[in-house]
């Protein structure tokens, strides 16, 4: 009940108020492969993965070989695997922690067909891919919810790809996202990070500097995330609805 209300309420303070917590980033790893071996969420994370293995298996015949693929929020490379395993003949993985950035290149099979950026999504990547980069396939998992309002990531994301190219990914949603935190921090751990992100949301909004946990402000029902894709990306899309993420598969036509 106190992580219920604390999370809303902070919700609440940073919804108009909302800034990326790069800093926070930056010096942090997330780790998908670990996630997979979480004794109770692991199954999910397998399952989610395969998911968007599927997506991009059923969508890719649509373009033309060799395609190339960008992989936004790449962290330490557990969905750039999955592009290079599908067919992509290169990718460039884009993340803001260098740490992360160097287990991925670490952990491909040959990062010679990887290009790793370390950049935010929103600027302009470096020579040699933007800023007038375009992609085959944008891809974009287990990260949107870190970096923004819905709509904006999304219109970047359509920024990053050819026209007749694909913009595949997932949205991590809020309908059961406390029962998701309690498997994976426990009772005690969950009701403190949740009064801890309340806290840290109130400093947000008088001081509008980034919050810690900021992303459980960008949260949104399943019912919101599909509209708000359909609005953003068109409404001819595959879009499957999972306990904890809706994912979704795009052609661009224009």
């Amino acid at each position: 009940m106190i992580a219920r209300l604390a999370v809303t309420a902070g919700q609440r303070l940073l919804r108009t108020a909302f800034h990326p917590p790069r800093r926070h980033w930056e010096r942090r790893v997330w780790d998908g492969d670990r996630a997979e071996r979480h004794a109770v969420l692991g199954p999910s994370y397998v399952a989610e993965r395969e998911r968007i293995r599927t997506l991009l298996i059923g969508s890719v015949p649509l373009l033309e070989s060799p395609w190339e693929a960008v992989d936004v929020g790449a962290g330490t490379g557990r969905y750039t695997r999955v592009l290079l395993e599908v067919g992509a003949e290169r990718v460039t993985a884009v993340d803001v922690s260098p740490a992360s950035l160097a287990t991925l290149a670490a952990r491909v099979a040959n990062p010679a067909w990887v290009t790793a950026v370390c950049a935010d999504v929103f600027a302009a990547l470096p020579p040699g891919t933007g800023p007038e980069a375009r992609f085959d396939v944008v891809l974009c998992c287990d990260a949107i919810h870190h970096l923004g309002a819905l709509p904006a990531v999304l219109s970047r994301l359509r920024e990053l790809a050819v026209p007749g190219g694909l913009v595949v990914g997932d949205v991590w949603i809020a309908d059961h996202f406390h029962e998701f935190q309690l498997a994976r921090r426990g009772r005690m751990e969950h009701a403190l990070a949740s009064v801890q992100f309340l806290a840290a949301a109130a400093v947000n909004r008088l001081l509008r500097r980034p919050a810690l946990h900021a992303a459980r402000s960008q949260l949104l029902p399943a019912a919101a995330v599909r509209e708000v894709l359909r609005e953003a990306l068109g409404p001819q899309m595959q879009l499957y609805t999972d306990r904890y993420w809706v994912s979704f598969a795009v052609r661009l036509l224009t």
